[in-house]
């Protein structure tokens, strides 16, 4: 049974009352909310008709719920957790925009939080709550959930109240305002504000999106033949695509089908296109169908692609990883911090990242589109490595909607030139049945069937020409078999039993093996062992900008592949050259 205090029982009846009435704002309760707005000198920012709170009710106890924290209001001055007899005492806070809700810095994994507060509002009306934590923290309004930091934390430090944003919707009156706390592993601190209007573009919409393209276009699968071209798209919004060689008048029309009907309604949509001129360059532009029956075709701006040859050939990339750990300003500003120092790589032919795009993909589009790639010119191949935190959010397994290889996979081969490359998935960091709090969703890991599909897949791609031929082997992944720690023991000797009995003294040698998840550059010579050497890019954690080696730039052309190491300040951090 859940016990209540005599204020929890009367004031709901009280609240009832003035609901039926029209729930109206007296001039008494809003000047007594103006005078509790200015409780020693904490005046907050004001919002016409809105008392926003200076005060809140504080509650800690390690058996707190949910429950509890919807339930919970202003004027108690305690609490009973909804499956527990213990009495929890509130102590009265003044607003700051970061609360350390620690005692001299001791607290576990285990601790919760209630913030309990009221906001007045004389008439109905909308404004938004910010809020952020080290690491988790959930928002209730009159009892109703509205927004928080999702399953995978806040997933940004320091907290601020910017990190998430959502819509308040407020009634006339009194609005009992709760949050619901948890503690990270370096502290325990809140960050709460309040807003009259949001117009950060960062900010993901709340409202469902007008039909259309919601980014510009990306592509992947980089080939001589072949190359898949994806669109991102909202709502309902069926396309077509039209491409043709350079120069040519006649456009060449592509669909994609399903049951004998163009799909009309897909998170993305991805068009393959086979029985490419290699070496080439094309133009290509999709056509919008318009509502409300689709007939008209829109055209969208003609973009351009570049196959690549079989053959020897001069081309570049760079490489990326691990940018997961900083906020998306702080990785936007990196990145292009590093294009501006070194101007080339915006004119490399394809983009690499190896793994850990976002530290928990919860929102695929906000978390990956409109964050690092937006930085990414969209004539620029994407290939990507899956590290661990693809694994992790709700949204994680959306990854293969966005980025697969030709063979459906979320590993593959491609040819470049002389050049073959292997992109392997290693997997997550902890196996199958680990309690990892950071990541609800790791019990849905398969990650044993995952690595050994791989070593079967790998056997047969070693026998075939395109590797057979090649002049260089290069392999991409989060983690390597050799020259890595690894400190859950365990992502590295997954990799390596995948390998060993493809790569370790083969017969079918790779020049290089390049890896991430460690946040260090890290360059290791030929391993007796294994014959090849690994290269290990940099990034991820504060000041990441001023680590060393955060992308690699390499120049591939016949006969010869140069890589240089990189660092955000303009500087050459390493340089290797391998020749045939």
């Amino acid at each position: 049974m859940r016990f209540l205090s005599l204020r929890r029982i009367i004031f709901p009846a009280i609240a009832a009352v003035a609901l039926l009435a029209g729930n109206t704002l007296s001039a008494k309760d809003m000047k007594k909310g103006e005078t509790t707005m200015k409780t020693k000198g904490m005046e907050k920012q004001k919002i016409k008709g809105i008392v926003l709170p200076t005060q809140w009710k504080l509650f800690k106890c390690k058996e707190f719920s949910k429950q509890d924290a919807a339930a919970a209001r202003f004027e108690d001055d305690f609490l009973i957790p909804f499956q527990g007899t213990k009495k929890v005492k509130a102590k009265l806070i003044q607003t700051a925009v970061l609360l350390d809700l620690s005692e001299k810095k001791k607290f576990n994994s285990n601790d919760r939080a209630i913030l309990a507060g009221t906001v007045f509002a004389e008439k109905p009306a909308t404004i938004y709550v910010g809020m952020g934590a080290d690491w988790w923290i959930d928002a209730y309004c009159n009892g109703r959930f509205i927004g928080g930091t999702d399953v995978g934390g806040n997933d940004n430090w320091p907290p601020t109240a910017q990190d998430r944003i959502f819509t308040l919707k407020l009634r006339a009156g009194r609005n009992d305002l709760t949050f619901f706390v948890k503690p990270g592993s370096g502290s325990w601190t809140a960050a709460v504000d309040f807003f009259e209007k949001c117009d950060d573009p960062d900010i993901p919409p709340r409202q469902l999106p007008e039909p259309g393209i919601a980014f510009a276009p990306y592509l992947t699968n980089p080939g001589a033949n072949s190359v898949t071209i994806n669109y991102l798209l909202n709502g309902r919004q069926p396309l077509d695509l039209e491409y043709r060689l350079a120069g040519s008048k006649q456009w060449i029309k592509a669909n994609v089908l399903r049951g004998g009907q163009i799909v009309d309604e897909a998170n993305v949509l991805s068009f393959s296109l086979v029985g490419l001129k290699p070496d080439s360059t094309y133009e290509y532009r999709a056509l919008r169908r318009l509502p409300p029956h689709f007939e008209t075709a829109e055209p969208e701006p003609v973009r351009t692609f570049r196959t690549y040859s079989g053959k020897a050939q001069k081309y570049s990339f760079f490489l990326i990883g691990d940018t997961q750990d900083t906020s998306k300003q702080k990785n936007l500003a990196r990145i292009r911090a590093i294009q501006k120092a070194f101007p080339e790589l915006n004119k490399c032919n394809f983009m690499v990242h190896v793994g850990d795009l976002h530290g928990v993909i919860n929102h695929f589009r906000n978390d990956v589109f409109d964050s690092v790639l937006k930085c990414i010119p969209s004539e620029t191949f994407i290939v990507t490595a899956r590290g661990n935190h693809e694994f992790e959010g709700a949204e994680a397994q959306q990854w293969l909607e966005h980025f697969q290889f030709n063979n459906g996979k979320s590993y593959g081969m491609l040819r470049i030139g002389e050049v073959c490359y292997i992109v392997l998935d290693t997997g997550h960091h902890l196996p199958a049945g680990s309690d990892n709090c950071h990541n609800v969703h790791m019990h849905l890991n398969d990650l044993d069937n995952l690595l050994e599909e791989q070593t079967n897949w790998l056997k047969e791609v070693v026998k075939t020409p395109e590797f057979q031929s090649a002049k260089f082997r290069i392999v991409f992944a989060h983690v390597a078999p050799h020259g890595q720690k690894d400190s859950f023991r365990h992502m590295v000797p997954r990799t390596q039993k995948m390998v060993k009995d493809v790569f370790k003294k083969s017969s079918a040698p790779i020049d290089l093996w390049v890896a991430g998840h460690t946040h260090k550059y890290d360059r290791t010579a030929v391993s007796k062992e294994w014959g090849f050497p690994v290269v290990v890019v940099g990034g991820g954690g504060p000041g990441a900008g001023k680590k060393p080696g955060f992308a690699l730039l390499f120049n591939v052309e016949p006969g010869k592949i140069s890589m240089k190491a990189l660092n955000a300040d303009g500087t050459v951090q390493d340089t290797l050259v391998i020749k045939k």
